[in-house]
């Protein structure tokens, strides 16, 4: 049976745009989020002396990332859609005090993210005239920060510029399987758009608990229609 309904989609997939013009969007843009952990994720953190400081509520990531969106049918406004990028950690807050960007030398070598996802994409027109669209995505998302732990060797190696010792290169992973929620407001013109989303998203191995990641992000690509004769792009 799910070999039937894998086929059959397949084969919607490859006959659409036979009968209606596809269109192809790609392009990159940015995340902000905010990782709010776990007890497991926190004592993780709590390990580790650079986040030691009274308990972490959330930790707040900055992430540049690539996206591309297939959709087979202009009418159905229905795609596959898929991203990924790495981005590095701003600082985290344990109720307390925020530790901002560059305090503890914070930055993509140190507190790197790796983040990529893929499902399906729905855009709804909203405004013929402005081409005002509304999109929503529903996504497998793997996301994985590798946090640098220095360890008993670990120490300040600059206090003037707060770069860290990375001898010996050790690090905290917390991984996550994530079903993420994407809501967002799409301008598009004839050749490219521009985007703000929404996202939540739920650790799926952990789905009940209260960690989960919130993001806000603007992202900026072109538009590829395939047009036939006579017809132009709406």
């Amino acid at each position: 049976m799910k070999k039937r309904v894998v086929l059959l989609i397949a084969m919607t997939l490859v006959l659409l745009p036979l009968f209606s013009r596809p269109q192809f969007f790609l392009g990159g843009g940015v995340k902000w989020g905010r990782l709010y952990v776990n007890e497991e994720d926190e004592n993780t953190l709590l390990n580790n002396p650079r986040y030691n400081n009274g308990g972490v509520e959330y930790v707040a990531d900055i992430l540049p990332y690539i996206e591309f969106t297939y959709v087979p049918s202009v009418d159905i406004g229905l795609g596959i859609t898929g991203e990924a990028g790495w981005g590095g950690v701003l600082g985290f807050n344990n109720s307390l005090y925020t530790y901002r960007y560059g305090e503890y030398g914070y930055n993509f070598r140190t507190d790197g993210i790796f983040d990529a996802s893929v499902g399906l994409r729905y855009f709804t027109l909203m405004d013929k005239e402005r081409y005002l669209t509304f999109s929503s995505a529903l996504l497998y998302n793997y996301r994985r920060y590798s946090l640098y732990h220095p360890g008993e060797n670990g120490k300040r190696a600059d206090e003037l510029y707060g770069i860290w010792d990375l001898s010996p290169y050790a690090f905290d992973t917390l991984s996550y399987h994530s079903l993420s929620l994407k809501l967002g407001l799409m301008e598009r013109y004839e050749g490219y758009y521009f985007r703000v989303d929404a996202e939540l998203s739920k650790d799926l191995s952990d789905f009940l608990s209260s960690s989960f990641r919130f993001s806000v992000s603007a992202s900026f690509g072109f538009v590829f229609t395939i047009l036939k004769e006579n017809e132009f792009m709406r």
